[in-house]
């Protein structure tokens, strides 16, 4: 006669406060935005200011820079990656009109 294996008793979770992101800048706020404080707007600003957003972006603008002949490149290569499925979906949608025009004669 086998006897029922008794389930561990699992531990109760107690909500210690951890968060994964920094919720400094949030002041309470419902649902969508709706209702309760707005945002701490100064503690948004204190991680990061204009100037450093301003600066980032132009960095990253200055390595983007493509000559002629790369961004054509990099173009041809992105339709040649996105080729084959674009002709799937047109052939599967051929493929449906053609079963739709069947049904309907």
């Amino acid at each position: 006669m086998k006897t029922k294996k008794q389930k561990k008793p699992k531990p109760k979770f107690v909500d210690d406060g951890r968060t994964v992101f920094d919720m400094s800048a949030l002041n309470g706020g419902g649902r969508f935005g709706m209702g309760g404080d707005k945002p701490n707007i100064k503690a948004v600003q204190e991680t990061q200011t204009a100037d450093d957003w301003a600066q980032q972006k132009a960095h990253k603008k200055a390595q983007a820079k493509l000559e002629r002949v790369e961004r054509r490149a990099l173009i041809r290569a992105a339709f040649k990656a996105y080729l084959p499925f674009f002709g799937c979906v047109l052939v599967g949608l051929l493929f449906a009109m053609l079963l739709v025009s069947l049904w309907l004669h």
